[in-house]
């Protein structure tokens, strides 16, 4: 979704595949440029609200 509004990110799955079973909330980190940080949060915002 962010690379489709031309905004530069990296994922770091921080998920020990051990452990999936276990826990599915572990944490995964999203990394966009500084310049870009108000309009990711604004488009994840967006995206998690028009999701039931």
């Amino acid at each position: 979704m962010l690379e489709e509004e031309e905004i530069d990110c990296r994922i770091l799955n921080k998920q020990d595949s051990m452990y999936v079973q276990f826990n599915s909330f572990t944490p995964i980190e999203l990394y966009v440029k500084s310049d870009d940080v108000v309009k990711a949060i604004r488009l994840i915002e967006s995206k998690n609200i028009e999701e039931p």
